[in-house]
């Protein structure tokens, strides 16, 4: 089975995980993108890359898709920012599109933004969302609780290939910390961060060896609490694994809604995935904000909070009786042993 990946934009951590689960995939991507996969990861697939110095549209012109059974396309903005380029891109195999923003998609009506340009954009791009879906067989989800919205949104089938998958192993180093891990850059229009300093405010003072670290670029002035850590710039990939790879908690603290390049509104959990992929490549426990759908083979090692008083309760429980901690970190490893890629590969049949 010949399969090609196209990638442009920055979805590195799944275009590693396709690389992963096909035999030496044809990778049509930038330096920029293959540079952040992991390096036993790079010889697995061949590539082709995309530069600046030419047209989006000529390099798509160039890839001959018809030498494939199947043609992955990861990242469309539903913009016209980059909607234009696929406008005369026509697969000519078996076609897989992943949508990570599922309202911007299937959004058939105007929407009004302060923003002139916002609007119009708005306007413009559905029509062309709506002529390029049809181009492809396959919608694919990269989180299982999105597929009802998509099922009853979109004609084509509907699939779900995971973000990430669980490593085999994960080994962590011996530390004197208990770390709670907050992944992506710190960005406090998509993310509640008020809530979890407020609790960590308080836990702190009870538990000196509870630490919270933003593991993402921030801009933001929050250094001056002496449990917090925080980079003011990219975190390189090693550090960044680091961290997740020695969390005894991911955090996950998303507001419920968000907004698309275009300004449509999605629902995490619903319409667009939540940053929960982490807890599962790693196969940590999670924190998340209550409302998110969670996704039923990690419901075991996932605890929702409503507020700042019941996060505090919830990370006082696990760090006043470490067997606590313990067993949430085992029940992890177990629940997330569906989404390795031997278990990905099974739940593939629909690919003859």
């Amino acid at each position: 089975m010949k399969v090609g990946i196209i990638e442009t934009h920055y979805h590195s951590e799944f275009l590693n995980t396709l690389i992963n689960l096909f035999d030496k995939p044809d990778v049509f991507t930038t330096k920029k993108i293959y540079n952040d996969l992991p390096e036993e990861t790079k010889p697995k697939a061949n590539y082709s890359f995309y530069t600046t110095s030419e047209k989006a549209k000529d390099y798509l012109d160039k890839i001959d898709t018809s030498q494939f059974d199947y043609l992955f396309v990861n990242t469309i903005q539903p913009s016209m920012i980059d909607l234009y380029k696929w406008k005369k891109f026509s697969p000519k195999c078996k076609s897989i599109l992943t949508l990570h923003n599922l309202r911007a998609w299937s959004n058939k009506k105007l929407t009004l933004r302060k923003n002139i340009f916002h609007s119009a954009d708005s306007v413009v791009s559905n029509f062309y969302c709506r002529s390029i879906l049809n181009k492809f067989d396959y919608i694919n989800v990269v989180n299982p609780t999105l597929i009802p919205y998509a099922k009853s949104k979109f004609d084509a089938k509907v699939i779900c290939i995971p973000f990430s998958y669980a490593l085999d192993r994960v080994i962590e180093n011996k530390k004197d910390t208990i770390d709670f891990v907050i992944p992506g850059t710190v960005d406090f229009r998509r993310r509640d961060y008020e809530t979890v300093i407020d609790a960590f405010d308080v836990i702190h003072e009870d538990f000196q060896e509870a630490r919270l670290i933003f593991l993402g670029k921030s801009k933001h002035n929050i250094t001056f609490l002496k449990y917090v850590k925080t980079f003011s710039e990219f975190v390189p990939r090693d550090v960044y694994n680091s961290h997740l790879r020695n969390a005894d908690f991911i955090i996950c603290p998303c507001r419920r809604t968000t907004h698309t390049v275009n300004t449509i509104s999605e629902q995490y959990g619903i319409t667009k995935s939540p940053n929960i992929f982490d807890c599962i490549k790693w196969r940590k426990p999670l924190l998340l904000t209550s409302g998110v759908p969670i996704p039923d083979e990690i419901k075991e090692s996932t605890f929702s909070y409503g507020g700042s008083d019941h996060l505090y309760d919830l990370c006082k429980y696990f760090l006043e009786d470490k067997r606590h901690l313990r067993a949430a970190k085992k029940t992890a490893v177990i629940t997330t042993k569906d989404y390795t890629l031997k278990k990905i590969k099974e739940n593939m049949e629909w690919m003859t």
